[in-house]
């Protein structure tokens, strides 16, 4: 789930930038639009007054494309990572010390074994993915959704700024918005959103599951529970519940 806002201003800037651009490819058949470049800068008053430091820090940190954030911590690191849509590479991935400067350090899907996304609508893509730290295995983990493409996915390093792995896809998965908690006592849980037991009741009906994971595996095993079932009041007919959290002292934020 992702709230976007974005001001007159930069607007203003999208619009003259597409009308300018240069060194553009052949016009493309009909339907399709192709470019070999493109950049924008946003302007925002918000920005203007100058802040110490030291003692302050800008709301939001992270201003421009970093929709939906997730974090998680090892040590004193705390690693952050977005949904990227149909953008390649895909996943941008952030470092901090201190949850207000943050660093970009690369993408998590950088390698076209990682994202294929030929031919898939621009809101098909990547969505929230959820980055998660296994301290039993000293392993980072990042399970997301591909809408249009291979569905629900785990990719593993363990150096995020390094190298990750191709895709391991989730069968057993279904819906979006998946997410890994990782226990003290080594046992591994996998929460999404999905269809409801049954027939829904209504357009949007949705519940919140959770999976046995295995991290020897990168699997689901064992039979699946539901948490929640429409949201807090289902008689009020909520529509695509999401966003169950769940949190383990300070070592993991999801």
């Amino acid at each position: 789930m992702a709230v976007h806002f974005i001001s007159q201003s930069l607007t203003t800037v999208l619009l003259v930038g597409l009308l300018g651009l240069t060194g553009c490819r052949p016009a493309p058949a009909i339907g399709e639009a192709s470019f070999d470049f493109f950049e924008y800068q946003g302007e925002d008053a918000i920005f203007d007054p100058s802040i110490n430091p030291d003692t302050e820090y800008r709301n939001p940190i992270m201003s421009g494309f970093y929709p939906d954030p997730s974090v998680c911590r090892k040590g004193e690191d705390y690693y952050m990572v977005h949904s990227s849509f149909a953008y390649y590479p895909g996943i941008p991935i952030l470092h901090s010390r201190d949850l207000v400067h943050w660093e970009p350090i690369g993408h998590v899907l950088n390698r076209p074994s990682q994202l294929q996304l030929d031919s898939i609508r621009i809101d098909g893509g990547i969505y929230a993915p959820a980055i998660s730290y296994n301290p039993a295995n000293d392993t980072f983990y990042v399970v997301t959704t591909c809408v249009d493409g291979i569905g629900n996915f785990v990719v593993k390093a363990k150096d995020p700024r390094g190298e990750w792995s191709d895709p391991i896809t989730l069968p057993a998965v279904g819906g979006i918005d998946p997410s890994l908690f990782f226990d003290e006592d080594g046992k591994a849980y996998l929460v999404h959103n999905d269809a409801p037991e049954g027939t829904p009741l209504y357009n949007g009906h949705r519940a919140i599951w959770i999976h046995n994971y295995d991290p020897a595996t990168d699997q689901t095993f064992g039979e699946k529970q539901l948490i929640v079932d429409g949201g807090v009041d289902k008689s009020k007919q909520p529509i695509w519940v999401e966003g169950l959290i769940f949190t383990r002292s300070k070592e993991n934020i999801i």
